[in-house]
């Protein structure tokens, strides 16, 4: 069985989704759209309904995600612990050879002596917080920097010069990071944190629309993160608080959007996204994250007759 990464899927079926959006009528969108295959429905339905939303249907969009919960709800086809083969390949978490202390390491020594100071941020600083270290199963390491008085090319013509290899660079737009790699090691995502009067903005991206996210801003203190000097915000509880509410009892379910408390829920593409999430984990069958972000989102929309609805239909099939 050939296996394809499903980034690779999603392209090849979003791209024509652009054009069908655009110049079909509802009726043939809805049946394209609607096609009952379980593959089709986690991939090319998918990429339609993400097309409609770019392409200013946005009522449409939404409409059709919550007929496709719907229909999958309706026909009872949720079996808990679902699991099937797709030809789609998963990825598996990567061995390093380049411990994460090193690599974080040689990073500052290219950062230090530039002026900067990056500091511990996200799932890093939840380690060095909650863990006194790098949390085991964590895939990357997360830095900040604030980005006043930084000269990007310099920046960047150090990393080129380095062993690190730049795997996404936008330092000066949306989404302002950067992304580098060092050959067997975790990869590392540097934000940069903007500053506006009180608050330090950074952003994410999604539907091709911009998230804003807006933080409270904060100084930096010296620590050490397994034995290494580093940068970490003053207020750590708080930033911490910001993305992960309850972050010190570890737990398997989080999402960067929903369970944050910087997440502003009347926004559209909020909702859209939510029942978006939502179908894919009813198409992959984790009963566990069906069952916690049902409530979630029948709290967050609580004027949403949709979720009230979906909950009383499904709660019967989640054990």
């Amino acid at each position: 069985m050939i296996m394809i990464e499903k980034k690779y899927l999603v392209k090849a079926c979003y791209y024509p989704s652009v054009f069908i959006s655009s110049w079909f009528s509802d009726k043939l969108v809805r049946n394209w759209v609607l096609f009952d295959n379980r593959l089709w429905n986690m991939v090319g339905s998918l990429a339609m309904v993400e097309a409609l939303y770019r392409s200013g249907r946005v009522k449409f969009s939404e409409g059709l995600m919550e007929s496709l919960i719907s229909n999958f709800v309706e026909k009872r086809k949720f079996i808990p612990n679902y699991k099937e083969r797709y030809l789609l390949a998963k990825r598996e978490k990567p061995s390093f050879s380049v411990s994460f202390p090193e690599t974080l390491r040689l990073f500052l020594d290219i950062l230090y002596p530039l002026g900067l100071k990056p500091f511990l941020a996200f799932g890093t600083l939840l380690g060095y917080e909650r863990n006194q270290g790098f949390i085991p199963w964590d895939l990357d390491i997360d830095l900040g920097i604030f980005d006043d008085n930084i000269d990007f090319q310099v920046l960047i013509a150090s990393l080129e010069s380095s062993p690190f290899k730049i795997l996404k660079c936008s330092p000066t737009r949306v989404p302002f990071k950067i992304k580098c790699a060092l050959k067997g090691g975790p990869m590392i995502e540097l934000v940069i944190f903007k500053k506006e009067g009180d608050h330090l903005l950074t952003y994410s991206a999604l539907f091709g629309e911009t998230i804003e996210r807006k933080r409270y801003a904060f100084r930096l203190k010296k620590a050490t993160m397994e034995g290494i000097p580093v940068y970490v915000p003053e207020n750590t509880t708080r930033f911490l608080e910001e993305n992960y509410g309850d972050w010190q009892n570890p737990r398997s379910i989080h999402h960067f959007l929903f369970d944050s408390q910087l997440t502003d829920f009347s926004k559209p593409l909020i909702r859209v996204y939510a029942k978006k999430y939502f179908y894919e984990l009813l198409l992959n069958g984790d009963q566990q994250k069906c069952r916690y972000y049902l409530n979630l989102f029948q709290e967050k929309f609580s004027g949403e007759q949709f979720w009230k609805n979906i909950g009383n239909k499904l709660i019967q099939h989640l054990t």
